[in-house]
């Protein structure tokens, strides 16, 4: 299910569920975001949770700015590094990573928070 608002305003909340064996079934919901603060500054986020063995498979928090000439971006995100393995008490292994870009514009083709846009379904690029 999503929203999609003005001003590039947009939210997500996902169930997924998926057969793993004949009495397993991989269940997960997923809330995404995207919104600006004003003209020069948005936020993107990301939750991933797995209701089975009750446990975040992925995050991910970021910031961005805008002028003019150049864009700036800023995220980090933790996410399971095997989020199917069985035993949820031994698999939980993150990785954390931060991420920062800068764009010059007319340089590149992409707009808005484009490092995300895989990350949060329908955020435009």
């Amino acid at each position: 299910m999503g929203y999609r608002g003005p001003n590039q305003r947009l939210a997500n909340l996902s169930y997924y569920t998926k057969r793993k064996t004949k009495d397993e079934r991989f269940k997960q919901i997923d809330i995404s975001f995207a919104t600006p603060i004003n003209q020069r500054i948005s936020t993107v986020g990301r939750f991933g949770y797995d209701l089975e063995n009750s446990r975040t498979v992925q995050g991910l928090i970021g910031v961005g700015f805008e002028s003019c000439c150049w864009r700036a971006q800023i995220a980090v995100r933790r996410y399971l590094l095997e989020p199917t393995a069985r035993n949820a008490h031994n698999s939980n292994e993150y990785n954390t990573a931060v991420s920062f870009q800068i764009e010059l514009k007319g340089l590149g083709q992409s707009a808005g928070m484009s490092r995300f846009s895989g990350d949060v379904p329908g955020l435009r690029h």
